[in-house]
């Protein structure tokens, strides 16, 4: 039995908010104390191990990882996870920690790439002296690695999840392995790891992770298959000869080469510190770094040549980022989620997707013109002559008017997520999680300056009207105003005491506003860099600041759910337009008179700017608001929800006048057309409505959808039917009789694959299992240490079968049909697999995973042989392509 959302415990004054984490052992919530109002976490066991014999032992375990976590607690170390409570609910222990609001260090690698050396040394020092704490009182955690070290605010590591220090597992029960192999040294998985040279190898592996972007070759795979572990500089040449010297001896396979103790690693990670003289082990060299290519754009085949043009709307043609092409990509298929929407008129939208760019003629549907690049962020140049595209840490330049693919500007050494042309198109800002906002000349592509100088992630960039100014805001809690022609840093606003969200310029570029979690929204003049007014009131975190158009008011949002509009003469408070959920969108209406607040509780509020009243509530949305926006004539207002609707209200009455469905996704945007006849919403698709009959014009692009649910057999006589809660059926596709119900799964069912012969059927979940397709009987269930199945696939012969497992098990399993053995593990996955797909010849297996990486591997060896992007893969029946799909993009490479 799990507990649910807005449970509220017996024994304690708890209520259940969300389940944040299940494994095999545990299963972890967060919840709220209701008298002192602050969050929790409560840990319980999972409740499918109360099946286990050994489960009275497995309880009796956790109960001292309760006592052993309160002793080290009593240390006061602030990167130790803080126990708080021991207690039994219903007969099931439960242990009250506290709640660490941040993501793990692995999610945030996962999320913004590669982390600064200096910052991400400092985590795993924060982690290693915790450790000696622990290690000095005699508990090696056994587990300490990206996944189970916590980044809360202000840059402090914590590091949780003691559930396995001192064999803290149940004693029969298969339900994972008590270490992640990623980061666990050799010994630990021959189950001899209980030194502290454990948490020295896994907190080296955590490292390399970090500074990498990429987990480090395992342990096992180095000692059996005898793999080199690759030195951290050939994935990150900004890697310090020191720092890698440490890793590699912190990663040693034996552990005698290791640092002994947990001082001993921290020793080697001081600043000044003698390079380290490391294990003679096998590591490999990094490899000779090729002369730099000019890349060329290269047309698909059988597209039209480019056609010259004077601006974006006049090019035609298809063009493809040669980079692509050299990896062995034959074209893209689908274009991927869609990022952002850039109107250039009422026909004429360029759609920037995870697979590119594209401008559609809303009119007719038609793609005019295609670039085929990565793309998670994009922008064109107000004469809509160029196209910066940011993917990863590099971005592409492109010329709109031939289609040429002009450079990659690279430099970023962590995730780009933001690029911004100046209002005169000749600089590019560029924001990125590597702590930087850079300067770019649009003009030769150069680097003109790193506006260095925050000591954490930029937030948010505003390029001043005239365009001579960047302000920049950071989770370092200040402001900075840049000199666009020289990069030079001309003032630090400081005062606010946490993370700035959010900067924006008046319209007449004299005053500065800053938003900020410390729930104060600030006035600077940007002349003298001086404070004019501090706006205190908002009950939570500011993340949105904005000017009317005729600059005398100030709007702020805020996680407390409010909207606050100030009068900037006289400071003083207008209004508050309340709502019940957090804040996602205000529009201030063309002339200024009206402002429109959507949130989370579905919503939209629309208040008089110059008396503060408010007009109306508009609603009936049925899920959290996403997007507002007011037509050019200030008539109406179109809102954007996740119940995936699009509704038209009129502001005047506030009174909707249509309701636009159509989209199977939230819908994340709306925009006018300039002339206020259309409304085009964005989704996973895009769509073009006629405002006046509340017509679908148009539907510009569709995005694939991975649903299963049914499955013929391979001489179409049978279908096999599934949904997630119901057992497998099986029916006749002659008569349309049900024939059997494979009943027997104890959780959902993911996948089922039928035998090349037509025989037998496997089935995933938790287990896999093999059905005789005659009988309906179960034939075997493959044990071992699968959780969580997602995807199963014969191999043609029949004589194979692969087994993809999900968030839990990230490991690919190869078994023998006829005996049920285990044959061999595939690993790598930092996610779970979502697909597993055999070639025609039974030679390679193909696996795709949530982690966006599709890995192709040799069947008979096990060795990996290449990585490719997406999420999904298949082979082309000829074995000659394999087809990937992931976020949407869907891309056919040469096998």
């Amino acid at each position: 039995m799990y507990w649910q959302p807005g449970q509220k415990l017996k024994t304690r004054p708890y209520q259940i908010e969300a389940m944040i984490g299940q494994g095999g052992f545990g299963v972890t919530y967060k919840a709220r104390h209701l008298s002192l109002k602050h969050q929790v976490v409560l840990k319980t066991p999972n409740a499918m191990l109360r099946n286990d014999p050994a489960y009275p032992r497995f309880e009796e375990r956790f109960l001292k990882e309760g006592q052993m976590l309160a002793q080290l607690s009593q240390q006061g170390h602030s990167s130790i996870v803080r126990v708080s409570d021991l207690f039994t609910e219903d007969d099931i222990p439960c242990l009250v920690m506290d709640f660490v609001p941040g993501d793990s260090l692995f999610n945030l690698v996962q999320e913004r790439g590669p982390i600064p050396e200096t910052q991400a040394v400092g985590y795993i020092r924060q982690i290693a002296e915790a450790l000696v704490v622990s290690h000095d009182m005699g508990i090696v955690h056994r587990d300490a690695h990206a996944l189970n070290i916590m980044v809360a605010n202000q840059n402090r590591a914590v590091l949780i999840d003691f559930g396995i220090a001192g064999d803290i597992a149940p004693m029969v029960s298969n339900t994972r392995n008590a270490f992640n192999p990623a980061f666990a040294p050799y010994e630990q998985i021959l189950g001899r790891g209980g030194l502290p040279t454990v948490d020295v190898f896994s907190l080296g592996a955590s490292l390399y992770y970090a500074v990498t972007g990429q987990l480090p070759t395992p342990a096992a795979e180095r000692k059996l298959d005898n793999l080199a572990l690759l030195p951290p500089k050939q994935h990150n040449p900004q890697t310090s000869d020191k720092l890698q010297a440490a890793i590699i001896k912190a990663m040693a396979l034996e552990a005698a080469d290791r640092p002994q103790t947990m001082r001993d690693f921290l020793a080697l990670l001081q600043p000044n510190q003698q390079p380290v003289v490391m294990a003679t082990q096998k590591v490999m060299p990094p490899p000779t770094q090729p002369s730099p290519q000019i890349l060329s754009p290269q047309p698909l085949p059988k597209q039209k040549q480019p056609v010259a043009a004077k601006t974006a709307t006049d090019l035609r043609g298809y063009f493809i980022l040669p980079g692509l092409t050299a990896q062995g990509m034959i074209r893209r298929l689908v274009r991927g989620v869609i990022r952002e929407v850039i109107a250039l008129n009422q026909e004429l939208t360029i759609v920037i997707a995870g697979g590119g760019a594209a401008l559609f003629n809303l009119r007719t549907g038609e793609a005019l013109w295609e670039i085929d690049c990565p793309a998670s962020s994009g922008a064109v140049t107000a004469d809509g002559r160029l196209l910066a595209l940011g993917g990863n840490r590099d971005i592409y330049l492109w010329d709109l008017t031939t289609g040429q693919f002009l450079r990659q500007l690279t430099g970023h050494t962590s995730y780009v997520y933001s690029v911004s042309f100046s209002p005169d198109g000749k600089y590019l800002a560029s924001r990125s999680w590597d702590n930087t906002v850079r300067l770019w000349d649009v003009a030769t592509g150069r680097e003109l300056r790193q506006l260095t100088g925050h000591r954490s992630y930029v937030s948010s960039v505003s390029f001043s009207p005239d365009g001579k100014y960047l302000a920049s805001g950071s989770e370092d809690n200040t402001v900075r105003l840049w000199d666009v022609a020289t990069g030079q840093e001309l003032c630090q606003f400081t005062g606010h005491t946490s993370y700035v969200s959010s900067v924006s310029f008046s319209p007449d570029g004299k005053y500065l506003a800053s938003g900020s979690w410390d729930k104060t929204v600030w006035l600077w003049d940007v002349a003298t860099g001086q404070e004019l007014r501090q706006s205190r009131g908002h009950q939570d975190s500011v993340i949105s600041v904005s000017f009317s158009p005729d600059g005398k008011y100030l709007a702020s949002g805020s996680k407390d759910k409010t909207v606050w509009l100030w009068d900037l003469t006289t400071g003083q408070f207008l209004r508050q337009p309340g709502h019940t959920e957090l804040v996602k969108s205000v529009s201030f209406s063309p002339d200024g008179k009206y402002l429109a607040s959507g949130s989370w509780d579905g919503v939209v509020r629309l208040s008089d700017v110059a008396t503060g009243r408010e007009l109306h509530q508009l609603t009936g949305h049925t899920d959290s608001l996403t997007s507002v926006s007011f037509s050019p004539d200030g008539k109406y207002l179109a809102s954007g929800s996740h119940d995936k609707t699009v509704r038209l209200w009129d502001v005047a009455t506030g009174r909707e006048l249509r309701q636009f469905t159509g989209h199977r996704h939230l819908v994340h945007s709306v925009s006018f057309s300039p002339d206020g006849k259309y409304l085009a919403s964005g989704s996973k698709d895009v769509r073009l409505w006629d405002v006046v009959t509340g017509r679908q014009r148009r539907q510009v692009t569709q995005t694939i959808e991975h649903t299963i649910s049914v499955s013929f057999s391979p001489d179409g006589k049978y279908l096999a039917t599934w949904n997630a809660d119901q057992p497998v059926r099986l029916w006749d596709v002659a008569t349309g009789r049900e024939l059997h119900q494979l009943t027997g799964h104890t959780h959902w069912v993911y996948s089922v694959s039928f035998s090349p012969d037509g025989k037998y059927l496997a089935s995933g979940n938790w287990d896999v299992r093999l059905w005789d397709m005659a009988t309906g009987r179960e034939l075997g269930k493959f044990t071992g240490d699968t959780r969580d199945v997602r995807s199963v696939s014969f191999s043609p012969d029949g004589k194979y079968l692969a087994s993809g497992g999900g968030s839990y098990d990230k490991t690919v399993r190869l078994w023998d049909v006829a005996t049920g053995r285990e044959l061999r593990q595939f690993t790598g996955h930092t996610e779970g697999v979502s697909s597993v797909s055999f070639s025609p010849d039974g030679k390679y297996l193909a696996s795709g995973g949530w982690d966006g990486v599709v890995r192709l591997s040799d069947v008979a060896t096990g060795r990996e042989l290449r990585q490719l992007t997406g999420g999904i893969a298949t082979f082309s029946p000829d074995g000659k392509y394999l087809a990937s799909a992931g976020d949407g993009v869907v891309r056919l490479w040469r096998v």
